[in-house]
């Protein structure tokens, strides 16, 4: 499976080496994954947001409680209780959108990798080099050994 990263920075590639595997069908999937990250990613974004008033609330809360202001305090415990029903919902969309992203990301093919179809055929090559060098070497002893006799 790719890297989503990857797939974002690299959508054109990605997009063309499903055409090499003629599996156009798959093409919508790389913008439909994108996408989904995206809202992910603007989903963990909120949540850290949420969290950090959630902490500056708490603070907050405590002051209040030592200088006395129980109502101001109060108002505070309601939106914090606000705050932890959203987080509740927003990482509940995470894992959804998460499941669907990892699933869909199945489907997208990985990448023809060059490299390794180089380096196969050069461990090909040499391996054949080593033998041919070994013919010709025993060639030349048998060659030398009936000049030398």
């Amino acid at each position: 499976m790719l890297d989503i990263k990857f797939v974002k920075e690299n959508k054109e590639l990605v997009k063309e080496n499903i055409k090499k595997k003629f599996q156009d069908q798959k093409l919508p999937l790389v913008d439909e994954v994108v996408e989904i990250y995206d809202k992910v990613c603007a989903l963990k974004l909120e949540g850290d947001n949420l969290r950090s008033e959630k902490n500056q609330a708490s603070s907050q809360i405590g002051l209040l409680m030592r200088e006395g202001k129980k109502d101001d305090a109060e108002e505070l415990k309601k939106k914090v209780v606000e705050i932890n029903e959203r987080l509740t919902s927003l990482e509940k969309e995470e894992v959804e959108l998460n499941t669907i992203l990892r699933a869909k990301m199945m489907i997208i093919p990985n990448i023809i990798d060059i490299i390794a179809i180089l380096t196969f055929n050069t461990s090909i090559l040499f391996s054949n080099l080593f033998i041919f060098c070994y013919i010709y070497i025993i060639m030349y002893q048998n060659l030398f050994s009936m000049f030398s006799n």
